[in-house]
């Protein structure tokens, strides 16, 4: 996979993340960042 070092705005990006328990990556997430599921 090509390494990038930035992306042009306005196209969207995103990272998959395996986690051996999705709930509390969930939990995680949600405080981090602020998001809803």
């Amino acid at each position: 996979m090509p390494e990038r070092d930035g992306y042009i705005p306005g196209v969207p990006c995103w990272i998959d993340t395996s986690q051996p328990d999705p709930e509390s990556a969930v939990d995680f997430y949600r405080g981090l960042f602020s998001w809803e599921f």
